[in-house]
C-alpha cells in the first residue's frame, strides 16, 4: 500500500469512529447518500527532505456537505473533525504519521444562498520508511 493510500485510510477510520451517529465519510459520494456528509476531495503530497529523511507532507482537503440553513450543522462537524484529528496519532500500514495538524476550517453560504458546506485542510507530516 503507498503511503497516500495508508494516510487516506486512517484518516477515514479515525473520522468515521468521531462522526459517527452524525453523517457519513466518502472518498466519494453515492448518488443517494444522505446529508448531512463528508467527502475527501484533494490529496496533495510533497517531499519535505529528501535529503535526510524520506519524510512527506499530506495536505488533504475534507468537505462537508449539509442541506439545513445556517451554519451551525457544518460548523458542529468540523469541530468534531478537528477534535479527532488535530494532533491525533494515526495508526499508518505503511509508514508512520509524526505530525497531524488541522490547518483550516471553513464554513461558507453555499451557491443556493440558503445552505452552508465547509471544509477543513488537514496537514499530516510522515516518515516514509517501511515499518
Amino acid at each position: 500500500m503507498e503511503i497516500e493510500e495508508a494516510v487516506g485510510l486512517a484518516m477515514r477510520t479515525t473520522l468515521a469512529t468521531a462522526l459517527d451517529g452524525v453523517c457519513a465519510v466518502y472518498d466519494h459520494k453515492p448518488d443517494n447518500a444522505a446529508f448531512p456528509f463528508v467527502t475527501f476531495d484533494r490529496h496533495i503530497v510533497q517531499p519535505e527532505d529528501d535529503i535526510a529523511e524520506p519524510m512527506s507532507r499530506h495536505m488533504v482537503t475534507l468537505t462537508v456537505w449539509s442541506d439545513r440553513r445556517g451554519p451551525k450543522q457544518v460548523r458542529n462537524i468540523l469541530g468534531r473533525m478537528r477534535r479527532a484529528l488535530h494532533h491525533a496519532d494515526l495508526t499508518l500500514s505503511n509508514g508512520e504519521s509524526v505530525l497531524i495538524e488541522v490547518e483550516r476550517l471553513d464554513a461558507t453560504l453555499d451557491g443556493d444562498g440558503k445552505t452552508y458546506m465547509g471544509s477543513a485542510l488537514v496537514s499530516v507530516l510522515t516518515d516514509n520508511k517501511e515499518i
